[in-house]
């Protein structure tokens, strides 16, 4: 199941490399503390993917909100570009813009900068 997954994710990578304009990053997020990977067990053509559990360890989650940074920094970001003329002139007006500018920024700074990026990393990039 595991290698089957692997080997899709292969393909998808290389496709992602191909088009100009997607982009995909690869995150990973640890989301339990007392379950660890160990190894595959293959018996014939069946293949068992074993984890052995660990109690009383800490539940110490990490990096779980980079995925959702990094989709909502590129989500407003192309909200905010797509604004009609009229509600752009009215948000600058009243200086919402740059309050929201403001705290996009800050958010997107947020991201962890160390992932690897498929695709066309100048989608991410919009957020400086």
């Amino acid at each position: 199941m595991l290698i089957s997954w692997l080997l899709n994710e292969k393909k998808l990578l290389q496709w992602m490399a191909d088009i100009d304009n997607i982009v995909g990053v690869l995150i990973p997020v640890k989301t339990l503390g007392c379950v660890e990977f160990t190894r595959i067990d293959y018996q014939g053509n069946e293949q068992e993917v074993i984890f052995v559990r660990k109690p009383n360890l800490p539940f110490k989650p990490e990096n779980t909100d980079q995925p959702l940074r990094y989709a909502l920094a590129f989500a407003l970001s192309q909200h905010d570009q797509n604004r009609l003329p009229w509600n752009k002139f009215v948000r600058w007006i009243s200086n919402h813009d740059i309050a929201f500018q403001k705290a996009l920024i800050e958010f997107a700074d947020a991201r962890h900068r160390h992932f690897k990026i498929y695709g066309n990393p100048s989608l991410i990039e919009e957020i400086k």
